[in-house]
């Protein structure tokens, strides 16, 4: 597992240097899953992701929505969903919003905060990036590449 500490003008490189190679198509959906307790950078990171991914207009956090989709055309990708579980209190609340469908296209990008919430929903494969407080202007975060 590689580990990283980042102040907040460290998030553009981290990403373009450590995440986006990991953007490679496969039979399913490519899913990064986040977790961190609040205020960690969850969301922060998701945004400046999305953002490099090609997501041009206002990046909102899908805390209330629960999944924000928006298109994009990046390394055989079309779509990149933000996902955010936190308020989900039972697996059955995402069977309405299609989340299988989701994380079985090929096409489809997942960044999934709160992903430990829903582990056993996640691919294998599943990229996973673990979002820590270091001190008030810096953030740990490690990934760790197919969590089983």
């Amino acid at each position: 597992m590689n580990s990283y500490t980042l102040t907040e003008k460290d998030w553009e490189s981290f990403i373009k240097t450590n995440i986006i190679s990991l953007c490679d198509t496969s039979n399913k959906a490519k899913i990064f899953a986040l977790v961190g307790e609040l205020g960690a950078g969850k969301t922060t990171f998701s945004k400046e992701l999305l953002r490099q991914l090609g997501v041009t207009h206002h990046i909102q956090s899908p805390t209330f929505s629960i999944i924000n989709s928006y298109e994009i055309s990046f390394n055989g990708f079309k779509k990149v969903f933000h996902v955010d579980v936190y308020r989900i209190e039972d697996l059955k609340e995402l069977e309405v919003l299609h989340f299988k469908d989701i994380l079985e296209n090929p096409e489809n990008l997942v960044v999934l905060e709160w992903a430990d919430k829903i582990k056993d929903l996640i691919s294998p494969s599943a990229d996973w990036i673990y979002f820590g407080h270091d001190t008030n202007e810096t953030r740990k975060v490690s990934i760790q590449h197919g969590k089983n």
